[in-house]
């Protein structure tokens, strides 16, 4: 099944089977199971985790985990699914909220910065496991690409809000997608959340710069 495929499929959606064991009834949460998946992937990466391991920690059997959500690949394709959706809720929230253009950014890092550094400090899956298995597995380019053209839309939108051409230039998008990225790196080599929300702060004054001048100024003028 074509990677984007899976990605589209409704990861709630329960595709469990309903063998019986001597009547005893199965406990188990699909989304629980999809957060322990999602987390030893992160913290292991693809190659470095084992069917046997995700098992153990979905609490699952391994013949079961097969039935319930297929090959390794595609428990993979889910866990980013699952990742996905999970953040982009509350990320969108935060940029969207109502406020100036400068404030929204802000909130939205600082709420990047809560999620990348809680648990040890694991960064964004996307940026720190999947490129790491693009070249093996090309399937998956397709996917790492689509997350960032999704990125660069939002913020796209973000900054049409406030008005005027030159705030929907793609190359402060890009600048914005490119500090996600360098963030989420410092937060997975263990540099603290203070230090990441000054640093995230500073980049923002300076790729803001020139929406903080009028129309008819130039900066630096």
């Amino acid at each position: 099944m074509p990677v984007q495929n899976i990605l589209q499929r409704n990861f709630m959606q329960d595709r469990t089977k309903t063998k019986s064991t001597r009547g005893r009834p199965r406990a188990f949460d699909k989304e629980q199971a999809l957060q322990a998946a999602t987390r030893l992937f992160q913290e292991q990466g693809y190659s470095g985790t084992s069917l046997d391991e995700l098992a153990n920690v979905m609490g699952i059997k391994r013949s079961s985990l097969n039935n319930t959500f297929g090959s390794k690949s595609e428990l993979y394709q889910q866990t980013l699914a699952f990742y996905e959706q999970r953040m982009g809720a509350q990320l969108e929230q935060s940029l969207f909220d109502g406020n100036g253009l400068q404030t929204s950014l802000r909130n939205y890092f600082a709420k990047l910065l809560e999620i990348y550094c809680q648990d040890e400090g694991q960064g964004c899956f996307f940026s720190t496991s999947l490129p790491c298995i693009v070249r093996n597995e090309p399937a998956f380019k397709d996917v790492f690409l689509e997350n960032q053209n999704k990125l660069e839309s939002m913020f796209l939108a973000r900054l049409a809000q406030e008005g005027g051409g030159d705030k929907t230039d793609p190359v402060t998008a890009q600048l914005l997608v490119g500090l996600q990225h360098t963030l989420s790196l410092r937060a997975r080599a263990g540099i603290p959340e203070a230090m990441l929300l000054e640093l995230s702060q500073a980049a923002l004054a300076r790729i803001l710069l020139p929406h903080a001048c009028h129309p008819t100024e130039q900066p630096g003028a």
